[in-house]
């Protein structure tokens, strides 16, 4: 099955069989890049296999990038796994360390698992370093402002 159909039976049925299918398909003669493994774990985050996707994680063949470990953080609220939560934000402060939604996104966490004071220390952190997450908008405002 090529690939890209394994992963959209995956989002459609993120069960065992199908989070295998994508996990070991790739396109034929086409190294599996970034955007590859960070399908692979939101997948198989999405169905609450959460160690299992830090094992593709950590049998990557190249360091994870922010896709990534984003995908896991993103599983990791979703399902509640503070521990592994932790982790997933520890190196995104290192391999997106500007990026004030990954700061925000832990104080979430933090703030789910009844840690406010966890949350509070992180918050004030990212006032130290001098960060705003940016407020959401949509691409209504733009048409507003025309």
């Amino acid at each position: 099955m090529p690939w890209y159909l394994a992963n959209g039976f995956a989002l459609d049925r993120p069960d065992h069989e199908a989070c295998n299918m994508a996990s070991e398909a790739g396109p034929r003669g086409v190294e599996k890049r970034q955007v590859h493994y960070a399908r692979v774990v939101d997948l198989l985050g999405r169905a609450g296999q959460l160690s299992r996707a830090l094992r593709v994680i950590e049998a990557m063949p190249f360091e994870p990038g922010r896709d990534v470990w984003g995908a896991l953080l993103g599983a990791c609220r979703l399902h509640d796994h503070l521990e592994l939560a932790e982790i997933a934000a520890q190196q995104l402060l290192v391999v997106d360390p500007g990026n004030a939604g990954w700061y925000a996104a832990l104080a979430r966490i933090y703030n789910d698992a009844g840690r406010g004071d966890d949350a509070s220390k992180v918050r004030r952190l990212m006032r130290d370093r001098g960060m705003n997450k940016p407020l959401g908008s949509s691409i209504v405002d733009g048409f507003m402002d025309a």
